[in-house]
């Protein structure tokens, strides 16, 4: 006598999807997050002006392709305010006002060079160039030395 199996589906109901606290996610903070980071803020500083929970954000991320997406841009967006600033600096470019008719003032702000670079290494993974392994070997050989070598390896064949 052979054995029956019977096949049980589980249906969800629409309430049971419902379940839990509603997301506090808003469509607006993807362009509030772009804006945020393009002025040299991090990703995570904008729970806090949102008032959420970095957690929170990384889960929208998983969950709101357009909050991922927003992410990326406005990571792109912040390099360009880190770099632009440690180019201005490079080039000596100071802001300037226009203090009343005919007068102006310029201020010049200080970079820290070391700061800004262990910033954008930590930031958008700048890294310091890495020499070859073929040059960590110190041969030391003048082009005579390899001629005079190169002869005696002809020679003996």
């Amino acid at each position: 006598m052979a054995k029956k199996t019977i096949k049980k589906e589980i249906v969800k109901s629409d309430k049971s999807l419902d379940v839990g606290r509603p997301s506090k996610y808003k469509e607006e903070y993807c362009d509030m997050l772009i804006a945020h980071m393009g002025e040299g803020y991090s990703y995570e500083s904008f729970a806090g002006i949102i008032s959420v929970n970095r957690d929170t954000m990384y889960a929208w991320e998983k969950e709101f392709a357009q909050f991922s997406d927003a992410k990326k841009t406005a990571i792109e967006k912040g390099l360009i305010f880190w770099e632009k600033l440690g180019i201005d600096h490079i080039l000596n470019i100071s802001e300037s006002d226009s203090s009343g008719p005919g007068m102006t003032s310029s201020r010049s702000k200080s970079l820290n060079a070391a700061i800004w670079v262990f910033n954008m290494k930590n930031r958008f993974k700048w890294r310091d160039k890495q020499a070859d392994e073929a040059s960590d070997i110190n041969i030391n050989l003048t082009l005579a030395d390899q001629m005079a070598k190169a002869r005696l390896r002809v020679g003996k064949k």
